[in-house]
């Protein structure tokens, strides 16, 4: 039987989702071990929705798991009881065998939270930026044109390691609060390449400060960089923040 598990966690003190050998701290093998010990499995294996990096959020994450019996015979209280306070689990429900909680996923969502003036209680869960008088209406028009463009190539860190880099791009906002204290970059696509969407954010802060211009930004898409990729936006902004799935999938999502 498999089994849809929904998640949330801080990931400040993690190295990501994905498990590695070498690499304690990883969400995927800290929640298979709370689940091998709350339900007496041995080799719980989850299969997510996708990566994030060390130290990006998911306030919204989806993975798969089979379960051999009838039922998983945990609950899901048992299982949060064995995880650390920054990792929780929302529901566990039952889905066809065939789905998939990463290739049938049809859109990504992620949301990236800036702050313009320092604060304690901010540190942790968004960005902190030394910035004033950012110029809104270029940042928006650069958020604009990426809802145009399909091949990232020049926004991911690793564009050798993919088969391709097309990403369809649904929405791209940037949303300036009224009191010019804090921000939020909201990007949606079907798929994201290595840490594209810090990049991008990167870029389009370098816009709003005059760093680059509007133009200068849109050649990069076509152009390139004149060098190689060495400065992206802080990971603590960072939040994968919703899940959607192709209409075969009757997930019944919150």
């Amino acid at each position: 039987m498999r089994y849809f598990i929904q998640i949330s966690y801080k990931g400040n003190h993690y190295k990501g989702w994905q498990k590695q050998k070498n690499t304690d701290g990883c969400i995927q093998a800290i929640l298979e071990e709370a689940i091998n010990k709350a339900t007496n499995m041995s080799d719980a294996q989850l299969v997510g929705c996708g990566r994030t990096d060390a130290g990006v959020h998911a306030s919204m994450y989806y993975a798969h798991i089979d379960w051999h019996e009838d039922g998983l015979p945990a609950s899901i209280n048992a299982i949060n009881y064995c995880l650390p306070s920054d990792i929780v689990i929302h529901r566990i429900f039952e889905v066809s065998d065939g789905v998939h909680a990463r290739y049938d996923a049809s859109q990504r969502q992620y949301t990236y939270h800036m702050h313009f003036y320092q604060d304690p209680f901010k540190a942790e869960l968004s960005a902190y930026y030394d910035y004033a008088n950012l110029n809104v209406d270029a940042m928006k028009e650069a958020c604009h044109f990426i809802t145009h463009q399909t091949d990232f190539s020049n926004f991911c860190k690793t564009p050798l390691r993919n088969k391709h880099t097309m990403c369809n791009v649904d929405t791209c906002e940037f949303t300036m609060s009224s009191d010019q204290k804090t921000a939020v970059f909201f990007i949606a696509a079907n798929r994201f390449l290595k840490s594209m969407v810090r990049v991008l954010v990167h870029d389009v802060l370098e816009v709003g400060q005059g760093k680059i211009s509007i133009e200068d930004f849109k050649n990069t898409f076509t152009n390139g960089r004149s060098k190689q990729i060495s400065k992206i936006a802080h990971p603590q902004g960072l939040y994968l923040s919703g899940i959607l799935y192709n209409e075969k999938v009757n997930l019944q999502i919150d």
